[in-house]
């Protein structure tokens, strides 16, 4: 997801992760955080200056088997929204 995407993404939205297309697993948007620093974005692998930080909820997670915590937090380059409120 794009900058501008995130900026227009709401609390509540459906996302999914945007490096696996086949993945079923979909989770509810449950904040926004704007952070403005030099970093190197996950899935980009390239230097950003200022990115979205989302906290999902996954739904139908499964607590034994399950690498991640839920909810998690993500940078807004690693999903892709589903569906907005």
């Amino acid at each position: 997801m794009t900058l501008k995407q995130a900026e227009r993404l709401k609390v509540g939205a459906l996302v999914r992760r945007a490096w696996l297309p086949n993945d079923s697993r979909r989770g509810l948007v449950l904040a926004k955080v704007y952070v403005q620093e030099n970093h190197v974005a996950k899935v980009l692998c390239a230097r950003r200056d200022k990115r979205y930080d989302f906290v999902i909820h996954w739904l139908g997670f499964n607590k034994e088997g399950d690498e991640e915590t839920n909810p998690s937090t993500m940078q807004c380059w690693e999903v892709m929204m589903i569906s907005s409120p």
